[in-house]
């Protein structure tokens, strides 16, 4: 997922990245552009991508993945990318939606950490936020989110063409 949202912030905030490269948040180990082209490919999911960054740094762990500056919560990459996912922030009081949002959210996430829907939950009016966690039971981010579409697909919200 890190590098995912690497990606991300990178495209979303390039004022905040000037000057970084993708490589300089990996590892020698990594292979960054290979990783980069399979992630901008979008022809592999997100265990095939996980896999090979397992392969190339011969474990999961981050310290074998991210550089030591990237660790270094005083270089300026660190520093960069903490900027940009402030700035990417909805539950900072300073986004309202328009909408109600429901949030489905595994308790026990294994990729994005529970506490982010209890941040939009106590950052939007309550009569924006739906919280449907509790009809959820998996602790699997890709089975949450399955589960999510399905409701939603069974109450008619989205129409499958």
């Amino acid at each position: 997922v890190l590098p995912v949202t690497l990606m991300g912030m990178m495209s979303a905030y390039p004022d905040v990245f000037q000057g970084i490269e993708f490589k300089e948040y990996f590892s020698k180990k990594i292979d960054t552009a290979k990783l980069y082209n399979m992630i901008a490919s979008k022809e592999y999911d997100i265990m095939t991508i996980d896999s090979a960054i397992k392969q190339m740094a011969g474990s999961n762990r981050l310290s074998d993945i991210m550089s030591q500056a990237a660790l270094d919560t005083s270089s300026s990459i660190n520093k960069a990318l903490r900027i940009a996912l402030d700035r990417n922030n909805l539950a900072d009081g300073s986004w309202t939606p328009k909408h109600v949002c429901v949030v489905y959210h595994a308790r026990n996430d294994n990729v994005v950490p529970y506490v982010n829907s209890r941040s939009l939950k106590s950052a939007f009016p309550s009569d924006k936020f739906v919280d449907a966690t509790p009809a959820l039971r998996s602790n699997q981010h890709a089975v949450a989110a399955i589960s999510y579409y399905m409701s939603m697909i069974m109450q008619n919200k989205y129409r499958v063409k």
